[in-house]
């Protein structure tokens, strides 16, 4: 990535950068190795997606990539950190911590799902 006037910033993995509209996120996605990858404005890894072509969505909570797998459109939320993670691993097993209370994680019970 490269400042205004020329100078090179930082470089990123993969290829077609697009920046989100208030210029905090940047998104790569590369066909060669089929991931798509997030930045942040100083150019740290954020997180990797399975995938490739992919772009911000208006509200720049969601990507919007075509999956590695079969070429489908796919919406991915974007996180704000490790909380933001638990919370969505625990919402997603949800089902699961019913039917098993017994394996329910401590981080989940400290979670309001």
């Amino acid at each position: 990535m490269y400042s205004r006037d020329g100078q090179e910033l930082f470089q990123l993995q993969g290829i077609e950068p697009s920046i989100s509209a208030d210029g905090d996120r940047i998104v790569t996605s590369s066909d060669s190795d089929r991931i798509v990858r997030l930045y942040d404005r100083d150019g740290t890894l954020l997180a990797e997606y399975p995938g490739y072509d992919a772009e911000f969505t208006p509200d720049q909570q969601y990507l919007i990539l075509k999956s590695a797998v079969d070429d489908e459109l796919e919406l991915w939320p974007i996180d704000d950190g490790l909380d933001d993670l638990l919370a969505q691993g625990c919402h997603w097993l949800r089902h699961y911590f019913a039917s098993h209370p017994n394996e329910k994680l401590e981080i989940c019970s400290q979670l309001a799902l």
